[in-house]
């Protein structure tokens, strides 16, 4: 038995002192264990917690968007370039335009953005399964509108046209 062992070993269970000061002493130290333990298990969870939401934040959101207030002429040339760093593990180009979506008796103001449908990396959804004229709506335009599933859905977008 170490000294340290030994030393709290007498403290506790020392025959000279009262009974009462022995009964303290353990209290105190498992309260001080079940304080620690608890710590611990909080930080674990709050680090678990921290993590997921950083996984979905990014899942929402890209790293980083190049955008301009005009339309990008040469965006093949430039996703050409972003793939040759490898850091960058996938490119996805998209148009965006502000629009009304219309399941024939509720409008809705919406942001809809245009992807490439042979883009395979878009939230774990095969695009290529799309037919003609199909979109995919958030969860908070279909509680909006509530569109009926494959039923007729009206989308109205702004022509974006280039200055001067």
């Amino acid at each position: 038995m170490t000294k340290k062992l030994f030393i709290a070993y007498r403290q506790l269970f020392s025959k000279q002192q009262s009974q009462f000061i022995s009964i303290v002493t353990f209290i105190s130290i498992l309260a001080i264990a079940l304080g620690v333990s608890s710590l611990i298990v909080v930080l674990s969870v709050m680090n678990g917690f921290q993590a997921e939401i950083e996984e979905r934040v990014i899942r929402l959101s890209s790293h980083i968007t190049i955008q301009s207030d005009q339309p990008i002429r040469r965006w093949q040339s430039i996703v050409n370039e972003l793939e040759q760093f490898p850091e960058i593990k996938h490119t996805i180009p998209f148009v965006e335009a502000k629009g009304i979506i219309s399941n024939g008796q509720e409008s809705k103001g919406a942001l809809i953005t245009g992807i490439n449908p042979a883009d395979e990396f878009f939230f774990g959804i095969k695009l290529k399964d799309l037919e003609n004229g199909e979109l995919i709506l958030g969860r908070g335009i279909c509680f909006a509108i509530k569109p009926k599933s494959r039923g007729p859905s009206t989308v109205d977008c702004t022509k974006h046209e280039s200055p001067g």
